[in-house]
């Protein structure tokens, strides 16, 4: 295969592009807090105080402010659109007032979405996000898919030596299929280009349940709090890859990765980590050390890049600078990451087609 039908075959799919990870705080907002947390209590904003106690007090009733009522449909269509690659429009088909907030409904692809809003309309409920902030984040976010749509028509920038940030969450079962995918990609190609992972953190700026508080998700230093999606055992193994990562190499990295979401569960991970380890001929009692030392520069780190980068759902792939939405498969990523080299080395022509991931396709996330 020659490296122009290559590029065209490991082009960036502006059609697949996965919008939905560009949308972090409406997203991550309304749907992951659902998911994970209870919704929070609406706050009383200017115009839905509490009404004072005793007889003949009234309570404020919600009232149509037409603007915000199509800019906010605007934005969810926007949103689908991010989500999808396909324009639709979201009609609003009435209203519920529920007491000091109200239920908006919008009618999406056949569908009603419910959005709850503050009377004042300042504040959507479960994300709490002031609602001027998500329609902003969701506009950027449009933006950004448009840059990307662009970039695609020309591929991925082409380097000597190419960088591949893979955005995870060590125990989100799609980003494991992602580093399962890769292994055999840093078997052919070694290091003539450099895998980078970044495993997702969150904080109360994603929702508020998502604090030092909650022990079950989070952990906190001085400054900072650190949480994962799927609880602790999951934050704990993140550092602990980045320590195999860091003393041994992005091969052993990949090795390890892929036999440990093989042989271990986040119900087992926090023993099994170590028989892995053993297995793979790793120092149990070294990456101990590197995680007691190191752990929370390493979280600062994880969730520096997190936010810089905007990667909040498992996995996101981005390969020099332009983010990656083709198939999960070894093969489609080595040709992808072959794409971006000044001259292909010799493990571009690997058959990796007997891969146990390289028929293995999956579209999903976490976040």
């Amino acid at each position: 295969m020659t490296k122009e039908q290559k590029k065209e075959g490991a082009k960036v799919d502006a059609n697949a592009m996965p919008y939905l990870l560009l949308v972090a705080g409406f997203v991550i907002g309304l749907i992951v807090a659902y998911a994970v947390f209870p919704p929070a209590a609406a706050p009383a904003g200017e115009g839905a105080e509490a009404p004072a106690g005793g007889e003949g007090a009234q309570q404020p009733a919600f009232t149509v402010n037409e603007a915000k009522i199509s800019e906010l449909g605007q934005a969810i269509a926007d949103s689908y659109y991010l989500q999808t690659g396909t324009e639709t429009a979201a009609t609003f088909v009435g209203y519920e007032d529920n007491g000091y907030y109200a239920t908006l409904n919008y009618e999406v692809d056949g569908e009603v979405m419910p959005i709850y809003v503050t009377y004042d309309y300042q504040y959507m409920l479960g994300s709490m996000m002031e609602l001027d902030a998500v329609i902003e984040q969701i506009n950027a976010a449009k933006a950004q898919a448009e840059m990307q749509q662009q970039a695609a028509e020309v591929g991925y920038p082409q380097t000597e030596s190419p960088t591949v940030m893979l955005f995870v969450m060590s125990y989100c079962p799609y980003g494991n299929l992602a580093e399962d995918a890769m292994e055999p990609v840093v078997d052919a190609l070694g290091d003539t280009f450099t895998v980078k992972p970044i495993y997702i953190i969150y904080d109360e700026s994603i929702n508020p349940g998502y604090n030092a508080e909650n022990t079950d998700y989070c952990i906190a230093d001085e400054n900072e709090t650190y949480c994962s999606m799927h609880g602790m055992p999951e934050l704990d193994q993140g550092v602990r890859e980045l320590v195999i990562y860091d003393l041994y190499g992005q091969g052993a990295w990949s090795d390890y990765v892929k036999a440990a979401n093989a042989q271990c569960d986040l119900s087992t991970i926090e023993t099994c980590w170590k028989a892995v380890a053993e297995a793979q001929n790793l120092s149990v009692e070294d990456i101990q050390a590197g995680f007691d030392e190191r752990q929370f520069e390493i979280l600062a780190e994880q969730k520096e890049l997190t936010f810089t980068y905007q990667k909040f759902g498992s996995p996101s792939i981005v390969i020099n600078g332009v983010d990656y939405s083709g198939q999960r498969t070894a093969e489609t990523f080595r040709d992808a990451i072959c794409d971006a080299y000044v001259e292909e080395p010799d493990g571009c022509t690997v058959d990796l087609s007997g891969a146990t991931t390289a028929t293995t396709t999956t579209a999903g996330s976490c976040g």
